[in-house]
């Protein structure tokens, strides 16, 4: 089972990013810079690979011209075959040490949620770490689904916030 289970988290991990990539359609509420009745492409998103344990993606930004913008954010993406609970929310494991890794960043922080549970009609759902967040997350919700549009345009309205309030100072020295 250990094989298989690696194939699958892999395969949820591309179905992520692959969607993260998606463009998004022409709306009054694309952000700043992309033009009126056009649509485009938000996010380029790096997959790292291997069994890294804080994050699979990082996600850079886009403007209207599919250049990168600067910010960016990580992305851990989490694979499940098992469909949501009676509640409805997805059973899955972001332990609190990996909240505390995911802080440690300094960076905007999602996590993904990839249900397989039926073939070929997968949903993808994300959740951000919010700075006040110490726990570790058993369950989620599916409240805001990738697939939306409107998801990914907030999304990058938020990572375009938080970056806007670091102050990062440039280096001065080398050493």
């Amino acid at each position: 089972m250990g094989n298989l289970k690696n194939i699958i988290g892999a395969s949820g991990e591309y179905l992520c990013g692959i969607e993260l990539m998606r463009p998004v359609i022409a709306s009054a509420c694309l952000p700043r810079g992309f033009l009126p009745g056009e649509g485009g492409c938000l996010f380029e998103a790096l997959h790292f690979g291997g069994k890294e344990p804080t994050y699979d993606y990082v996600v850079y930004l886009l403007d209207a011209t599919a250049r990168r913008l600067g910010p960016f954010f990580f992305l851990q993406v989490k694979t499940t075959l098992k469909p949501p609970d009676i509640t409805g929310a997805y059973a899955m494991r972001f332990s609190a040490a990996a909240v505390a890794r995911a802080h440690a960043m300094k960076t905007p922080f999602f996590v993904g949620l990839v249900d397989r549970s039926s073939a070929r009609r997968e949903k993808i759902y994300v959740k951000g770490i919010a700075a006040r967040q110490s726990k570790g997350i058993a369950s989620l919700a599916p409240l805001h689904d990738l697939a939306e549009d409107a998801v990914k345009i907030a999304i990058y309205n938020e990572v375009c916030r938080v970056w806007a309030l670091r102050n990062n100072p440039s280096l001065t020295q080398l050493i």
